[in-house]
Formats: C-alpha cells, structure tokens, sequence
C-alpha cells in the first residue's frame, strides 16, 4: 500500500466529503497531537521531492501554498535548498538542451545559426520560468 504525507488542511479537505467538520477537526487535531500528522514533515518532503524532480522555488511555494501551508513554514523549508537553486536550474536546463539539440542541428542546415540559438535559448528560459525558477537565476544561466 502506497501512503504519502498529507497537510493537515489536505486531510480535512479529504476526510470532510465524508464526514462531518466537527468530527473531522477534532480527528485531525489528535492526529496531529500524537505526531502522526505534521505539517512540518508534509512540507520538508514535499520541497525535496519537487527539487528532485527540477522544479522551483516559486512553483513549489505555490504549491505548498494551494495545500494550505503556512507561508514562514514554505519560506523555511524552501529556504534549506538556497545555495543549490542555481546548480539545480542549470542541471535541468542541460538535461532539456540536449533534448533540443538533436533537433536545433538537424534544421540549421544552412540557416542562421544565431537566430536559431536565440530561438532555442528562449524557450528554455520560458520552461525555466514555468517550472518555477526566479529571473535572476534564469538570466543568470544565459549570460
């Protein structure tokens, strides 16, 4: 059997379709109070699973966010990673790249190069910026 963290505003949300609220706050206080269910916990696990996975701080704040975590406890937990944002949005941008260059080089047959590595290089930057990493860390990347 599969099981994953949850927040505590994603188990009420989940546990309410079926029961009442009085019954369901009352459960997931108690979960809470024997440390069974953490918010804490939720967010460090989510935060490293979406790093793992190439996204960024925005979007993972976002997400976090839309789970009903507490904005300082984001800030904390998304705060762990600060000095391997860079290194992670460069990773993911080679790892995409070599996607592409396969295809960059097959249609630069003769064309202008220059405008075709712009091209290419924007819309990197666009699925750098849609998977949630900052500007200043995107331009960074492509000076």
């Amino acid at each position: 059997m599969a099981r994953r963290e949850h927040s505590a505003y994603e188990l009420a949300t989940k546990l309410t379709r079926r029961y009442r609220t009085a019954v369901v706050g009352s459960i997931v206080d108690e979960l809470t109070e024997n440390g069974e269910l953490s918010d804490r916990r939720f967010t460090e696990t989510l935060v490293r699973s979406r790093f793992n996975r190439g996204f960024g701080p925005i979007y993972i704040s976002k997400e976090l966010r839309l789970k009903g975590i507490e904005a300082q406890l984001a800030k904390e937990c998304i705060g762990a990673f600060d000095g391997e944002w860079q290194a992670r949005a460069k990773e993911v941008l080679e790892k995409k790249r070599g996607q592409y260059n396969y295809t960059f080089e097959e249609e630069a047959d003769g064309g202008n190069n220059d405008d075709g590595a712009k091209a290419l290089n924007e819309k990197l930057a666009r699925f750098l910026f849609g998977r949630g990493y900052p500007s200043d860390i995107v331009y960074r990347l492509f000076r």
